[in-house]
């Protein structure tokens, strides 16, 4: 049997979950052999359905005009350009539209079938369906067609990319693009930064930013070759980042870089724990040397308002306990919502006005404050039924980035490190959204879909790369002839790499034949 045909039968028939049918019917398992990876013995890949048979890798994959339009969508929606500029020509949704129809056109409707893109359909045909039982349909109408417009801006994310390099590309224009929007920041009168306008003009908002661009920076510097260069891009944007961060004050994104050093340092090796242990010490270094004391006090009283007595919090014995006691009041209101209304919620984006009114109505002062939770706001806005579905669209983000990582395993292909890094950026970034959803009104930012579409890009990408290099020609060794010009007589190559009469069991010497 050929050495190509002997390969190709070890491999188990299989294919991935949803991807292009070329790719995900070409990629079955892992070869066991490791013919293709210079004798290197393969680790076994996440176990993928096994019912279509395999056929020819396409030749490539994603699409150019996509990944422009993936450009083009991140300058609008990331960037925020017309936040400032030709203000009132409705710019951002004209562009969104045609990168929507594009993306439709080009199989957009295939990819929704995912394990992001169900999920999340989900989600927005049910915010739909809670709209008639809101208590301001019109407004709950405007923001169910927003929330579903804008964030099926995924689709160019995950179909445009044709390779690694063009991810990278993607992450770089969204670290760049969140670097200028910390550029523009000012100090309000509490003393925390905070942006200067547009979309991103919160604290929270920009401290999130901040950290969740740490892992696109370290990336971004990985890639680059010159050693001193390196390390230069990798500490210079770490502090920066982590500095601005600690500036606006903000102590659900301090909880964030916390949880994604942890996660980091679990999945490390012992050499980059010790890099994670040396960069915390400098970072708290960096932030009790350069940060005024107001916002120190602030970020060190994460647990004010469950040590203080909560009525003394709220008369002001500091402003961090007040506003922390604030919270858990926002929290046991939301979560009261949700089970009152557990089937279709009070309506999406009510939250605010229902609470209000409630306490018009009962004769006592609430502000008009959102829920500062992304899981309560769903389950309160949109039902139980809404919450399940937005933790589904999670935990499918989470699978595909743990997915793309196993494929990109040791010798996987030639190309397995880089991928690799990739999967750890999206993932580290993806913790911090995650953990501030637990103490910020989140659920509609467009960070947390772009990451799953980036996700999905990077798994189809490895699935083509390994299919492609699965049909590479295996190159085979020549045989080695020892010549014996003296006698007229050749040595026979040893049979199956052992040495005997066919190779098996004997050690005499090689047998000669004439030349």
């Amino acid at each position: 049997m050929p050495a190509r045909a002997r390969l190709n039968s070890t491999r188990p028939p299989g294919t991935c979950f949803n991807q292009d049918s070329a790719v995900q019917n070409q990629l079955t398992s892992y070869p066991r052999d490791g013919a293709v990876n210079g004798g290197k013995t393969q680790p076994s890949p996440f176990p993928y359905l096994r019912s279509i048979p395999a056929q020819p890798a396409a030749k490539k994959t994603g699409s150019g005009f996509l990944f422009a339009l993936a450009i083009l969508v991140s300058l609008v929606l990331v960037g925020r350009i017309f936040d400032y500029v030709l203000v009132g020509y409705h710019l951002p949704a004209a562009i969104c539209a045609v990168a929507f129809v594009v993306s439709l056109a080009s199989g957009g409707a295939a990819q929704l079938r995912n394990r992001v893109g169900i999920p999340l359909l989900g989600l927005i045909v049910w915010m739909f369906l809670a709209t008639p039982f809101s208590s301001w349909k019109g407004d709950s109408a405007s923001v169910v067609v927003y929330f579903a417009f804008f964030t099926l801006m995924w689709l160019p994310m995950a179909m445009g990319p044709r390779s690694f390099k063009d991810i990278r590309r993607l992450i770089l224009l969204l670290a760049v693009l969140n670097v200028i929007t910390l550029a523009f920041t000012r100090y309000d009168p509490e003393g925390r930064l905070r942006g200067i306008g547009g979309s991103f003009s919160n604290s929270e908002d920009i401290g999130l930013i901040a950290i969740m661009s740490i892992p696109f920076w370290m990336l971004i510097a990985s890639q680059v070759r010159l050693f001193p260069l390196k390390i230069l891009i990798g500490v210079a944007s770490a502090l920066f980042l982590i500095r601005t961060a600690a500036l606006t004050g903000s102590r659900a994104t301090l909880l964030a870089a916390f949880g994604m050093g942890v996660v980091y340092f679990v999945r490390s090796g012992a050499s980059k724990k010790m890099m994670v242990i040396l960069g915390a010490l400098i970072g708290i270094v960096l932030i009790v040397a350069t940060v005024p004391d107001t916002t120190l006090q602030r970020l060190a009283s994460v647990v004010d308002a469950i040590e203080e007595n909560r009525d003394l919090a709220i008369a002001g014995s500091t402003e961090a306990a007040a506003s922390a006691a604030e919270r858990q009041e926002l929290l046991l209101d939301s979560i009261r919502i949700s089970v009152t209304h557990p089937l279709f919620g009070i309506g999406p984006g009510q939250f605010a006005m229902y609470r209000w009114n409630e306490g018009k109505d009962l004769g006592i002062r609430k502000g008009y404050l959102v829920t500062h939770n992304a899981y309560t706001e769903v389950s309160s806005e949109d039902g139980i039924i809404g919450l399940i579905f937005f933790v589904g669209m999670i935990v499918g983000t989470q699978k595909t980035i743990q997915i793309a990582r196993k494929l990109n395993s040791p010798g996987s292909h030639r190309d397995w490190e880089t991928g690799r890094n990739i999967a750890t950026c999206l993932q580290l970034s993806f913790v911090c959204i995650v953990i501030c959803g637990f103490f910020l009104a989140n659920a509609q930012y467009i960070f947390w879909y772009l990451i799953g579409g980036m996700a999905l890009a990077l798994e189809r990408v490895t699935l083509h790369r390994i299919a492609q290099e699965r049909l590479e020609p295996v190159p085979q060794r020549s045989p080695v002839q020892y010549g014996a010009p003296a006698t007229g007589f050749a040595r026979v190559p040893p049979v199956n790499g052992r040495a005997g009469e066919n190779g098996v069991g004997s050690f005499s010497k090689p047998r000669l034949r004439p030349q």
